[in-house]
């Protein structure tokens, strides 16, 4: 697979190399995909590194014309001394924007994040409590926040429920990673700190590489800045270090360096960052399959997670009963381990032997059982691994692609009003100067109503015929959750598909369905429910929905209006639960919600606009009462 692609992308590393870019990484992904109408097929060229301008400047005067092609994804972070630039965001409160400096003589410290992100919450922690320790830092030092949340409403509402009030707040806008404050920064990765004071940039980098309140506290006494301790590289002695055991609480200090004749590894990993647990279990193996290694090879996992009771069930949960269980405390990433062996993002792996640093990063690129091998023969790491047979070759792949488009045009042709699956399949080239890595990743994913599984399995078959590796992510549930469509309308014989709005009767039997066009009719000359295009009490199904979702946002919402059988209106035996959260009076005239999940649970109509609409009271009470976003409501017209 990709062998064409190989001698295309070693030139891009090559010139890469050759300007002084740092990590150069060459991508090539096959993607098809499968999804309604959309049926795709695709190739991606990427390629990542680090570097300044000049640099970047040099390796494109080098690319040709077709290598110019290559999405460059270099990172330009700003070191210490560069100036500070001054950058656009909008304040957390009230969304007025506002341009950020430092060009007084406070000391800035200022940390991208988002409200969503594990691995923003301990740092944003951290800095509440810095500012609640140091009250004499008022009107000297300022705690900047920047979201790149979604909307500003989210990262709002985290603040005010951490109660993070020391911290000043704005949000980069709607365009995340894209917007002008982390791009003048050059952040691709959250968090990320950056020191600053009078106008210059003192320091950039991820939570756990500074003890920034020490730094800070330097800064304001005028004395020496402790500088950030360099990456580990090879060679290098490795440093003595502390960690918890987690299962006894007890502290373990290490001094690796003293160890002559073993190997460790030393794996820093949390139970939300998922290439961390994959590479922890891959140690997990390598000890299982090599255990003639047991006196000569060690792996310490150090958790940064926050609790320690998370870390002891997750470890024993995954079965690493040949890893050494430690935590880096409650500092997390500001522990003592973190600290010492420089750990800057996840995963990061540090190997040691006879007390001194062989590699030191991310492992995901590395191939642990054969990099153990070389070692303990004496030879050092692989710069680059054996050749291994290409799983597919390009015509195999595009074989493989239309034998997916056959099934699935099959399956869309015999099956007009079942919901069309997800299909994707994906096959990765990764290059780097000292290894090639190939990779497949395909699945198939939908949820369907229980009558359905016949026809659903039929491509499954096929699907799994032509790619044996995919991972079927299919979930059927009994019908009544599900829509039944109609083929054609009952009142003007309009034939009606998937991809039509339609409207079903709750009443009749056999069932009733019309389309659009029908029901915005509205009879003159009569009163009551024979005014409308049926009496009965129906529920919309909108274009391409699988559950009776008919309440949907933005452009495809429901037009909703009440309808009266008199002008004094007409009332439904209930009540709306609104009332019992203090905001509505309980009548409910009109349009009646009904949730198809919860055991009772009603909205009239101003009250389902109001959680519609996302309304923070409304929301908070009924979530708090088991009324989630995702259950069906169901639309009773008239009394």
């Amino acid at each position: 697979m990709f062998g064409d692609l190989l001698e295309f992308g070693s030139s891009v590393l090559k010139k890469a190399s050759n300007s002084g870019i740092l990590n150069p990484t060459f991508y090539s992904t096959k993607h098809y995909h499968f999804s309604g109408k959309e049926v795709s097929d695709n190739v991606s060229l990427s390629f990542s590194g680090k570097g300044n301008y000049f640099q970047i400047s040099q390796l494109e005067s080098q690319l040709s014309e077709e290598q110019k092609k290559v999405e460059l994804n270099i990172d330009v972070a700003h070191k210490a001394g560069d100036p500070f630039p001054p950058i656009p965001v909008f304040k957390l409160s009230d969304g007025e924007e506002v341009i950020l400096t430092s060009n007084d003589s406070k000391f800035y410290l200022y940390m991208f994040w988002m409200s969503w992100s594990p691995s923003s919450q301990e740092p944003m922690k951290y800095n509440q409590a810095i500012m609640e320790r140091n009250p004499d830092w008022e009107g000297r030092v300022e705690v900047i926040a920047i979201s790149i949340d979604d909307t500003r409403a989210e990262a709002e509402r985290k603040m005010k429920d951490e109660g993070w009030d020391k911290i000043s707040s704005y949000w980069a806008g709607s365009d995340s990673y894209y917007t002008k404050a982390p791009k003048s920064l050059k952040v691709d990765e959250i968090p990320t700190y950056v020191l600053a004071h009078q106008g210059k940039i003192l320091w950039r980098g991820a939570p756990g590489k500074v003890d920034l309140e020490q730094v800070i506290n330097e800064g304001l006494s005028g004395s020496h800045l402790s500088l950030p301790p360099l990456p580990l590289k090879p060679g290098d002695v490795c440093p003595a270090f502390s960690a918890v055991d987690a299962n006894t609480e007890e502290d373990v200090d290490f001094s690796l360096a003293d160890d002559n004749g073993k190997i460790y590894l030393i794996n820093f990993w949390a139970i939300w960052s998922e290439n961390s647990v994959k590479c922890m279990q891959n140690c997990q193996e390598i000890l299982a399959t090599h255990q003639e290694w047991a006196d000569k090879f060690f792996v310490l996992g150090i958790s940064i997670d926050s609790y320690r009771e998370e870390i002891v069930g997750n470890f024993q949960d995954k079965g690493w009963n040949l890893i050494k269980n430690l935590w880096a405390g409650s500092e997390t990433w500001y522990g003592p381990a973190p600290k010492a062996l420089v750990l800057e993002n996840m995963p990061y792996s540090v190997l040691v032997q006879n007390g001194k640093i062989v590699f030191s990063g991310d492992p995901s690129g590395r191939k642990l059982g054969l990099d153990l091998e070389a070692i303990l023969k004496g030879e050092p790491l692989p710069k680059k691994y054996p050749n291994e047979a290409y799983l597919m070759s390009k015509d195999e792949l595009d074989g493989k692609f239309e034998a997916l488009k056959n099934a699935y045009e099959e399956f869309v042709s015999d099956n007009p009003y079942t919901q069309r699956p997800v299909i994707n399949f994906d096959a990765k080239l990764t290059l780097k100067v000292d290894s090639e890595e190939e990779a497949q990743e395909s699945f198939i994913w939908g949820e369907y109503s229980l009558s359905e599984k016949d026809a659903v399995s039929s491509l499954t078959r096929k699907i799994k015929d032509a790619i044996p590796e995919a991972d079927i992510r299919l979930k059927f549930e009994p019908p009544a959750a599900f829509c039944e469509r109609g083929s054609q309308c009952n009142l003007c014989n309009a034939p009606l598909t998937f991809n039509d709005t339609q409207y079903e009767c709750l009443y009749c039997d056999p069932k009733h369905y019309h389309c659009d066009n029908c029901e915005k009719i509205i009879k003159e000359g009569v009163v009551g429910s024979a005014k409308f295009a049926h009496p009965h009490f129906t529920f919309v199904i909108h274009p391409g929905a699988q559950k009776l979702d008919n309440l949907r946002y933005g452009a495809n919402r429901y037009d909703m209006t009440e309808y009266c059988e008199d002008k004094n209106g007409e009332g439904h035996c209930c009540s709306c639960d609104n009332r019992n959260a203090g905001l509505c009076d309980g009548t409910v005239i009109g349009n009646r919600y009904k949730c198809a999940h919860c055991p009772d649970f009603d909205y009239c109509q101003k009250c389902q606009e109001r959680y519609e609409t996302r309304d923070e009271k409304t929301v908070e009470w009924a979530e708090s009462h088991g009324h989630l976003p995702w259950h069906i409501m169901i639309k009773l017209r008239m009394p």
